[in-house]
């Protein structure tokens, strides 16, 4: 007549309430988000890393990729704590559990999309990468405004780095504000909410001499001196910077191109789309708040014709008439791996690391 309970007038009620689920020696404690959508022996498991926040704690995905009448048709079942004892030991929190819906969203961008007559209507890439690699060409390079994401994974940022550097692109910022400052505590929590900002600094993704910051960037879009805005990945209608700040900003900009994995409000506005993958949908590293880089791996296929930004990129590059001859390693990879090795050779932080030498739990950048 035993059960399991809490001590009376006591709720299981925090932060990382559940882990209590992993640790339970007999499997009598269940998640009720899990429980009955899929059998676990039907599940396929990827060594991967959670992205929600800067700590960067490891996981396994758990994915359902063959029974799609299971699980309402999600291919990405659950997250599992996988073992790391400089990162996450254990542990992971229960924002970082359950902060994998977005994934397998009815949201998810799967093709590329171009306005015409104001609305957004399904593309080619082939079309679509011809539209921005002409503005591209058309705009001088002080007319162009890029907001890269520490989403991006660093193979995603060394690529995009080395295009504009290519463009001769100085307005370019990855730090976008967010609307609330995030929350954190001494266990694994972190404030900021990306992955990667450890990243995007080190591969020199912020404004370079003489370049403009995220709200430069937004202003001179206003004022339309920036003609091309790029922005990868950012909701700006949902960030820090004052609506009306970004309204004259989206508005203002001749070409608005928005490059993520889900629709917001600022692709609502877009002239151009182009769908990314998810990070659980290709390889690639992450650099988290402590410099340590890691591995993540696929863990599914990319939904519809998104395709890993590093990969759009490497495409892009080959359709601007200014860089098509231009034959940097980043940029005409055919592997996440072979960008990796490329800015491990550029970046002095990086330098003698590669994806063997990562392994499973990671290497400290070079100070």
């Amino acid at each position: 007549h035993s059960e399991i309970g809490l001590f009376p007038g006591t709720e299981l009620e925090n932060a990382y309430s559940g882990n209590v689920i992993d640790i339970c020696p007999v499997g009598a404690l269940t998640d009720r988000d899990f429980r009955f959508q899929v059998r676990v022996w039907y599940l396929q498991t990827t060594k991967s890393l959670c992205n929600g926040c800067a700590r960067g704690c490891n996981v396994e995905i758990h994915t359902n990729r063959e029974r799609t009448h299971h699980n309402q048709g999600k291919r990405v079942a659950r997250l599992k704590p996988r073992y790391n004892a400089e990162v996450n030991q254990w542990w992971i929190c229960d924002a970082g559990r359950y902060g994998f819906r977005w994934i397998d969203d009815d949201g998810r961008l799967t093709s590329p999309s171009v306005k015409a007559d104001g609305r957004l209507v399904e593309t080619t890439w082939e079309d679509a990468l011809g539209v921005l690699a002409e503005a591209l060409d058309r705009y001088r390079p002080e007319e162009i405004g890029v907001l890269a994401s520490p989403q991006m994974s660093n193979e995603d940022l060394w690529a995009l780095r080395r295009l504009l550097d290519s463009l001769g692109v100085a307005n370019r910022d990855f730090a976008v504000p967010p609307r609330e400052p995030g929350e954190d505590d001494k266990l694994l929590i972190r404030a900021d909410k990306n992955p990667n900002t450890r990243g995007a600094a080190l591969l020199g993704l912020g404004p370079s001499v003489g370049g403009l910051d995220a709200g430069g960037i937004l202003d001179a879009a206003a004022q339309k001196k920036v003609k091309l805005l790029w922005v990868l990945h950012h909701d700006l209608v949902g960030s820090g910077f004052a609506a009306s700040r970004v309204t004259a900003a989206l508005g203002g900009a001749e070409l608005l191109v928005f490059q993520g994995t889900n629709a917001s409000l600022t692709s609502a506005r877009a002239g151009l789309v182009l769908p990314s993958a998810a990070y659980a949908e290709y390889d690639g590293t992450f650099t988290n708040f402590q410099g340590r880089v890691q591995r993540f791996r696929t863990a599914i296929a990319p939904l519809g014709e998104a395709l890993p930004d590093w990969q759009i990129l490497a495409r892009l590059r080959a359709r601007v008439p200014r860089v098509a001859s231009v034959g940097d390693p980043a940029l005409v990879a055919e592997r996440p791996e072979q960008v990796f090795t490329a800015l491990a050779a550029a970046v002095p932080a990086f330098a003698g690391m590669s994806y063997r030498g990562l392994g499973d739990t990671g290497e400290l950048v070079k100070a």
